[in-house]
């Protein structure tokens, strides 16, 4: 990364566009505090304006965005990516040390095959930039299985997933499943040393069963209905209860399940100021009308959501759907540089892994020992859930997408691949650590484990100077705020249609945008982006200043009006501002007449002088009748706040936990459980 140590972008625009727009969502705080002085609940700098603290990628309510408040952005973004990945870093050696009883030496090198994979910057190659909190993970899991001060390890846990929730997006739900089916498997497997190889191939297979009936019959709810899923639940719930043999699978899991319980409670609480302003946002766009059953469909009798995934041709780009292909992505890193056909690339962006054959190699060596059965079961379902419906009764739909929270998850397999990178690469440090017991030459073997992990680390190492290989200059902040946005898609080099607002093919925001049109380049400068590239998408009514083209030209457009003017009555702006949760409008009135502010209406806005009016999906409201009048709007969502007033309360509760010295015995592992295996 330090190769080019003023480079923030690669070149290829596709890429640059995901990378460049989710660095820019770390902007917002930094704006709100330096330039305005106030925590950014929404914006007025994209969107036309736009609740900016719902949106799942936004940073400001994350701790990695102070960097970006204390730094250049070039070094934020460098910062952030080394501490996210020395904490899975070390979360992996933890858990090295933990589940497999490795040697320090050997737990380095199972620690170094994940931080050398070519996952990691695959990644941050296609721009995928948020998907780097995924790093927390194997701290998250380590933290839910190590003995001792159990109550502290849940809290810390939970506060590590916070991380993820204010800034991943939809990898809360994918990270969380990996947390709940892991522990399970462990819990199973666990105290395998004293117990015959079939012994453990049968606790295994329980477990494994276990996993997929309960998770069928929630992933089934919509269509088996509510009755149904409650007495099918309970009917496993009884053989549990029933059978000695599975109900010991569940005692073993107690301790990891209250630990994550509370882990999620605290994540429930310390982020409610973020999941509520999620939903808020969630509820105010038509995000989930693509996962509605069609009329066609609903008339036949669908219920439930729409499985976008039920034929070969929507799978294809969104699952590995060959063995033999399988095995390159395991191999081979992201393309430093790939082709495109129809403006898309010609290969999968999110399918590369990059751990290179001798590391899977020795891993599989590991996985054939009965002692690393729970990792291998962790293998075996994520891999199953990565081919979904290129394996038969598609795992995917099975297991996963009807569970809740999971149906709006777009290719998946970029969002499970990531939990095969730990057994695979736990399973290469417990192979050297049996070959060493086995056959001695310790340090011998040691060596080699070095040697083997220097084709990972020089095959993918230089991802990440080509990421950075070229600078992203920011122009000269705008001398006063004003709005801009692209030419209708109708026809993109051309002035007709200026009016049209709505017309916009929305996809095409991920294309071919100039930087002038761009979020990251924008923001910086104080200029608003109409039309911007949102994800969630809320209807977008301000007028433009000015149309910039694909080329970087620029048309003025004659029916811009100005940020604020007055309809009917007669009056003059005198003058205008905007902060991030204000709008203040200096007017001489001249009889009855109506401000309008060329922003979003939202009916959390609240005024000095009255109430908000909508005025044609415009900020607006009624003046006296003459004289001059300051008016000022406050952004004021009295739901969000207190959503926020309790995160704050409820950090303060869980860093009182942390500062005192509580024993909760009841979320230790007992004897049994707490023997892990080599």
């Amino acid at each position: 990364m330090m190769r080019h140590p003023d480079g923030l972008r690669q070149g290829d625009d596709f890429r640059d566009e995901d990378w460049l727009h989710d660095i820019a969502f770390s902007f917002f705080l930094e704006e709100g505090l330096l330039r305005y002085g106030e925590f950014p609940l929404r914006t007025h700098l994209v969107g036309g304006g736009y609740p900016i603290l719902g949106h799942p990628s936004d940073g400001s309510l994350s701790p990695a965005s102070l960097s970006f408040v204390l730094l250049p952005t070039e070094w934020a973004v460098r910062l952030n990516l080394v501490l996210l990945l020395w904490a899975g870093t070390l979360g992996m050696f933890g858990l090295a040390r933990r589940t497999c009883g490795l040697d320090p030496p050997f737990a380095l090198l199972a620690a170094g095959a994940f931080a050398f994979s070519g996952w990691f910057p695959s990644f941050m190659l296609t721009g995928f930039l948020v998907q780097a909190f995924y790093l927390v993970t194997p701290a998250v899991l380590y933290l839910l299985l190590e003995p001792g001060r159990g109550l502290r390890r849940a809290v810390l846990a939970g506060l590590l997933l916070c991380l993820v929730l204010f800034q991943a997006g939809t990898g809360l739900p994918a990270i969380g499943h990996f947390l709940a089916v892991t522990t399970f498997l462990i819990g199973a497997c666990a105290g395998v040393q004293s117990e015959s190889r079939w012994a453990v191939i049968r606790r295994l297979i329980a477990a494994l069963l276990c996993i997929v009936g309960v998770s069928s019959i929630i992933s089934y709810h919509a269509q088996l209905g509510p009755l149904v899923t409650a007495l099918l639940l309970i009917g496993v719930g009884a053989i549990v209860l029933a059978a000695r043999p599975l109900r010991d699978l569940v005692v073993r899991w107690r301790p990891a399940l209250l630990r994550l319980v509370v882990a999620m409670v605290v994540v429930l609480s310390v982020g409610a100021g973020k999941w509520v302003s999620v939903q808020d946002l969630l509820d105010r766009s038509n995000y989930f009308e693509d996962y509605q059953p069609t009329q066609q469909a609903q008339e036949a009798g669908a219920v439930g959501w729409h499985y976008q995934y039920g034929t070969k041709l929507e799978a294809r780009e969104c699952f590995y759907d060959s063995l033999s292909g399988f095995l390159g992505y395991l191999h081979r890193p992201l393309t430093e540089e790939t082709s495109y056909r129809d403006d898309a690339p010609t290969d999968p962006e999110y399918a590369p892994l990059g751990l290179t054959l001798p590391v899977v190699a020795l891993a599989l060596l590991a996985m054939a020992r009965a002692r690393f059965a729970a990792w291998l079961g962790v293998a075996a379902i994520y891999l199953a859930i990565c081919f979904g419906p290129n394996l038969p009764g598609d795992p995917y739909r099975t297991l996963v997408w009807g569970l809740p929270g999971f149906y709006s998850i777009n290719q998946p397999y970029k969002y499970f691949n990531f939990f095969l990178l730990l057994p695979v690469a736990l399973g290469f440090g417990c192979a050297l650590h049996w070959v060493a017991s086995s056959l001695g030459g310790r340090r011998v073997v040691l060596s080699i484990g070095a040697l083997v992990l220097a084709w990972p680390l020089a095959q993918n190492a230089p991802l990440f100077e080509t990421l950075f290989r070229l600078p992203a200059t920011v122009g000269e902040p705008a001398d006063s705020y004003y709005q801009m946005r692209r030419p209708s898609q109708v026809d993109p080099d051309m002035p007709d249609r200026f009016g049209d607002l709505a017309e916009i093919d929305r996809s095409d925001r991920e294309h071919h945008r100039h930087d002038d049109t761009r979020e990251f380049f924008n923001v910086p400068r104080g200029i608003g982006t109409i039309e911007w590239y949102a994800d969630i998408y809320l209807d977008e009514h301000p007028w433009a200043r000015e149309f910039v083209r694909r080329d970087g030209s620029r048309v003025p457009n004659d029916k811009y009006r100005g940020e604020a003017w007055c309809d009917g009555g007669g009056c003059e702006v005198v003058d205008v501002e905007f902060t991030q949760n204000t709008v203040s409008a200096q007017v001489i009135a001249r009889g009855g007449s109506r401000l309008i502010i060329n922003q979003n209406y939202d009916e959390d806005f609240v005024t000095n002088i009255g109430p908000t009016v909508d005025q044609a999906g415009l900020l607006a409201v009624d003046l006296p009748e003459s004289g001059s009048v300051t008016v000022r709007f406050d952004y004021r969502p009295t739901h969000i706040l207190t959503a926020l007033w309790t995160s704050l309360a409820s950090l303060l509760a869980v860093l009182g936990l942390l500062w005192g010295k509580p024993d909760w015995t009841w979320l230790e592992p007992t004897k049994r459980a707490d023997e892990m295996a080599l």
